[in-house]
């Protein structure tokens, strides 16, 4: 582990930032340093830093009190902060005015307030902001950022078999393997940029030997002792539940290798070929393509490259009719998906 750079800061608290690419485990391991390091406060996954850190600071200056309000709406994870209305109208009277690093700050002693909790440090849940480290660190200079990786195949398996509650209610990536394992190539390469120091711990370890990552995470958040329970409740939403089962439960190595009968050999062999270096570099070695001949690993990604078409158009028609749908109901949750997209081009 390399020490993180120390930063002045007006503010009295520790931010860390729990980075992560898509089923990685980092709600799983929110939850376990929720729950057994009282001196930390996790602020579940929330768009809201993401649309504050994309605005300058006159922009934000300049919204007024509906404003503010209006502009919390456009985070379709707002839920998760389990801010009642009351407490929402009554961060933006505190924060008209004040610009981003002030909305951050309040926003994170907002939800601190709100469930009664006691922690010093800030861990904050958020798997884009990795892709927005120059505009996070003129407002966060003193951030610090705590990485959980998986196993890319593991990460491909779980988005085939996990439903988003967020679009048509389809299997995310648009049920896409290749797609799945994009989305991962791109928070690497995202990482691989990151200028600061990063502290990286493994969903595998995590769930294989709990044991021997509690050390680091004592050095990061200090001494295990009795949290604020019940915590899976304060950092899974009700909407959320189905996306993170195993919350709250023991870990268990047992699904670690479940990619391996999961994935067929086809399928695998053209996520490994599309991963290449990066993922052996990230630690994890091949399976499908071991052993493999050129021309079946070629023909495996010429038939993955065309389903992965039919699965794309078909996800892609499916998103285009649903939030057309939800422009009526929820337009400015709408608008964050179109800013979103115009940023984080897939």
């Amino acid at each position: 582990m390399t020490i993180p750079k120390q930063h002045d800061s007006d503010s009295p608290n520790k931010i860390t930032f729990l980075i992560y690419c898509a089923r990685s485990g980092s709600t799983f391991l929110a939850n376990g340093i929720s729950e057994r390091r009282p001196s930390v406060v996790v602020i579940p996954e929330t768009r809201l830093p993401l649309l504050i850190i994309w605005r300058n600071e006159d922009e934000i200056r300049a919204m007024d009190v509906p404003g503010l309000r209006a502009f919390f709406d456009r985070d379709m994870q707002l839920d998760n902060l389990g801010l009642s209305e009351a407490q929402l109208q009554a961060l933006a009277h505190a924060q008209a005015g004040q610009g981003r690093r002030a909305l951050l700050l309040g926003l994170f002693e907002a939800y601190r307030s709100a469930h009664g909790l006691k922690g010093s440090h800030f861990l904050v849940k958020n798997a884009r902001v990795v892709f927005e480290q120059k505009a996070l660190r003129e407002v966060l200079p003193e951030a610090e950022f705590l990485e959980i990786l998986r196993d890319p195949r593991g990460v491909a398996n779980s988005m085939m078999t996990t439903r988003t509650v967020y679009s048509y209610g389809g299997p995310m990536a648009g049920g896409d393997p290749l797609k799945a394992a994009r989305i991962w190539l791109q928070h690497r390469r995202a990482m691989d940029q990151l200028t600061e120091p990063v502290t990286q711990v493994r969903y595998e370890e995590v769930m294989a030997n709990p044991a021997t990552v509690a050390p680091l995470l004592t050095l990061l958040f200090g001494p295990e002792g009795k949290g604020a329970a019940p915590a899976t409740a304060q950092i899974v939403s009700e909407k959320e539940r189905s996306l993170h089962k195993l919350v709250g439960k023991e870990a268990n190595a047992s699904r670690l290798d479940a990619w391996k009968t999961n994935i067929s050999a086809r399928t695998g062999m053209a996520i490994e070929a599309l991963l290449g270096e990066a993922m052996i570099k990230a630690g994890y070695r091949p399976h499908f393509t071991a052993g493999a001949d050129a021309d079946e690993i070629r023909a495996a990604c010429a038939y993955q490259a065309r389903v992965s078409k039919l699965l794309l158009a078909k996800h892609a028609a499916r998103t285009g009719i649903h939030w057309v749908r939800e422009a009526f109901k929820s337009p400015t949750q709408v608008l964050f998906r179109i800013e979103n997209m115009r940023r984080n081009p897939r």
